[in-house]
């Protein structure tokens, strides 16, 4: 269920349909919903937490090294909220501090 056109709650969202052909999400906020690959998201101002992650941490974070600027083929999720969501095929790339922060503040069942 959709509250308006920025807030998804309690819902399926898949990543790729949602972000088109931008493959962007923008101002966006996901409360409680099961988020759906395949994908990569990239975040930028963006808040990620107490989320399920489904996999291995080591497989769904990708650590992006200091010195690369782009990261084609990515879904960027810029200034969007994941909060109590469960995502599901779907990694993550960022840099260190950012993979740090969303393995300290997830579970990994």
């Amino acid at each position: 269920m959709q509250d308006d056109d920025n807030v998804y709650r309690d819902t399926v969202v898949r990543l790729c349909e949602l972000a088109g052909d931008t493959a962007t999400l923008q101002g966006l906020g996901f409360i409680n919903c099961e988020i759906r690959g395949p994908a990569v998201l990239v975040g930028h101002e963006s808040i990620f937490d107490n989320n399920t992650w489904r996999g291995n941490p080591d497989a769904v974070l990708w650590e992006v090294p200091w010195d690369r600027q782009n990261i084609i083929g990515a879904i960027q999720a810029v200034r969007c909220s994941f909060e109590e969501c469960t995502f599901i095929g779907v990694g993550y790339a960022g840099r260190p501090e950012a993979i740090q922060q969303i393995k300290e503040q997830s579970r990994w069942p």
